[in-house]
């Protein structure tokens, strides 16, 4: 899929209360806030995609990410059974078609020799992606900060009261 990511800066009072817990609770209330706020790009991306079937629509979903010491975040994936939403998305190359080369062939034939493959091959054509994802995580991107940073003061909150 194709990567989009926000970087989240300049908030000390956040930073300071975050620096007040264990690391891997830090880590957890990040996850928790940031799967919240990636749930409204997620209903973008579903009200973007074009969709006949609705198939890819209902395979779109939120996965974490792979463990990181440096990283951590949420990733709007496809699953397997919308395996053509990546190539949609990013685009892809054609593969290059056979052009038979008629006149020599027919021509051979008729004579009664073997013809063995005297074929051209035309040239691969790259299609464009169309970045409905992208697009949505760009149009989504205000209001997920937004739900983002309102969780992650409030599971702060909550935290820091227990």
């Amino acid at each position: 899929m194709a990567k989009v990511s926000f970087v989240v800066t300049g908030f000390k009072g956040l930073d300071r209360a975050l620096a007040g817990l264990k690391s891997a609770r830090a880590k957890s209330l990040h996850r928790r806030a940031l799967r919240l706020g990636m749930k409204e790009v997620l209903a973008e991306a579903r009200a973007t995609i074009p969709s006949q079937s609705g198939n890819w629509r209902k395979n779109l979903a939120l996965r974490a990410m792979r463990r990181s010491r440096k990283r951590l975040g949420v990733v709007l994936v496809n699953k397997p059974d919308a395996y053509y939403g990546s190539f949609v998305e990013m685009g892809w190359k054609t593969a290059a078609s056979r052009i038979p080369n008629r006149v020599s062939d027919a021509a051979l034939r008729m004579a009664g020799y073997f013809v063995k493959s005297t074929k051209q091959t035309a040239k691969q054509t790259k299609v464009k992606g169309r970045w409905y994802m992208r697009t949505a995580a760009r149009r989504a991107e205000p209001a997920a900060l937004r739900i983002y940073l309102a969780e992650l003061r409030r599971l702060i909150d909550a935290e820091c009261r227990r």
